[in-house]
């Protein structure tokens, strides 16, 4: 029998009141179905704010199910992430005024595939009760001018259910002051964590040229080159985006791949930089199961 498609339900649910400079204004969603993603489409008179504007005004970005943190990210690497994923040519997407806040992998080639990881909204506790669901919009010191912020959610019609499989988007921050290799051994994994689905490292300074990855005794990756690692990139239609390293283990599309962090014992990340980043975040991209 013929797989049939999945079909995302596209629903304007109005338009949010941007908070002032250095402000913060939430935006709750009370929905029993499936969530695929949010999209805000951000205006400054009535006409599309540009990515500048977006990135100079907008900050963080936080999305909260039953109170719990699964997404952590700021416009910058909002926007950024969507390009790695989905530019498949050299021209750039020109999405003036669209943020995406996308919960789904981009990289799953099967749309029924991606449906298993969309954000139940029903309680795991009580599948009778719904859970609540709210982003946090941060807006930076400004000036602010985008005035207008229009909310679309994108969600499926197969049956309502729990959270389940979903994917988390949370960052961590270190530092590294040297022109030398850095082994990082303490990257944090939520509790109920399966696998992660990669680390982008975002900095504004540093030059990688190596890494190596050894999980549980097992390397994973052996002292790779960094041109090496962008031609993987390269090969599995990702565009790689300035000032970020993406060890990407979604190369294949395909879950199989991912990095298995179900029964963690060690974990040492060793990053070769040429030039010291100093400060900077990286976003754990990570399969969880339920909500804790």
């Amino acid at each position: 029998m013929a797989k049939q498609p999945l079909i995302l339900r596209r629903e304007r649910l109005g338009d949010f009141t941007v908070p002032a400079a250095s402000g913060r204004g939430l935006i709750e969603i009370d929905t029993a179905k499936n969530i695929h993603g949010v999209k805000l489409y951000l205006t400054i008179a009535g006409t599309a704010a540009t990515y500048a504007e977006i990135v100079a005004q907008i900050g963080a970005i936080r999305v909260r199910v039953a109170n719990k943190l699964v997404y952590d990210l700021t416009a910058t690497q909002i926007l950024d992430l969507y390009h790695y994923f989905n530019d498949r040519t050299s021209v750039v997407l020109t999405d003036a005024g669209v943020l995406p806040i996308w919960f789904t992998p981009y990289m799953m080639p099967d749309a029924r595939e991606v449906q298993q990881y969309a954000i139940g909204m029903l309680s795991d506790g009580d599948p009778s009760k719904r859970n609540t669901f709210s982003i946090e919009v941060n807006c930076t010191a400004g000036p602010i001018t985008i005035d207008g912020c229009e909310v679309q959610l994108y969600t499926d019609d197969e049956t309502p259910a729990t959270i389940g499989y979903h994917a988390r988007w949370l960052p961590y921050g270190t530092t590294w002051a040297a022109a030398s290799m850095q082994t990082l051994d303490q990257i944090p994994h939520e509790a109920n964590a399966l696998a992660v689905l990669g680390y982008h490292v975002h900095h504004t300074a540093g030059t990688l040229t190596r890494l190596s990855l050894t999980i549980n005794d097992y390397e994973r990756i052996r002292d790779v080159s960094r041109n090496m690692w962008l031609q993987d990139l390269n090969a599995a239609q990702r565009s790689p985006v300035a000032n970020y390293e993406h060890i990407d283990f979604g190369l294949a599309n395909d879950p199989e791949g991912f990095l298995d962090v179900s029964h963690l014992v060690n974990e040492y990340l060793r990053l070769t930089w040429g030039v010291a980043p100093t400060g900077y975040n990286i976003l754990v991209h990570q399969l969880c199961k339920n909500i804790n």
